[in-house]
């Protein structure tokens, strides 16, 4: 049987629930990062499930950007990551940079075997 969950946020740029976002402990301390989740829809079958959420992420350091890639990381039970999704480029070197303050709207998608109960983000390159 298929379920399918789809929870869409106010128009707004603060409204929305925040989301967890793991910037790599070798990130230089200007960059910081939030980030609001705008849109989540969920279809599950069986023991798969799929999603996408729409994420904006705004620069609340005091860095300007000129690379940034996130992962959305789907966890079950016991905060176990599910399976490995694709990376997301919010910001890379043919891109106007990302200004402190500045907010870029994303959208991941994942696709893994068991079921969702959290998401979170995890930058995985900044420049």
């Amino acid at each position: 049987m298929l379920e399918r969950h789809a929870v869409p946020v106010g128009a707004a740029g603060d409204d929305g629930a925040p989301m967890p976002l793991v910037l790599p402990a070798s990130a230089p301390g200007q960059f910081e990062f939030s980030a609001i989740v705008r849109r989540r829809e969920s279809k599950e079958l069986a023991i798969n499930m799929s999603g996408k959420t729409v994420v904006a992420i705004r620069n609340d350091g005091e860095g300007v950007v000129r690379e940034l890639k996130i992962n959305l990381v789907p966890r079950g039970g016991a905060g176990a990551d599910l399976g490995p999704t694709h990376p997301q480029t919010v910001v890379y070197g043919h891109m106007p940079p990302m200004y402190p303050g500045e907010r870029r709207v994303v959208s991941l998608d994942y696709y893994v075997t068991g079921r969702v109960l959290e998401e979170r983000l995890v930058v995985t390159a900044v420049e």
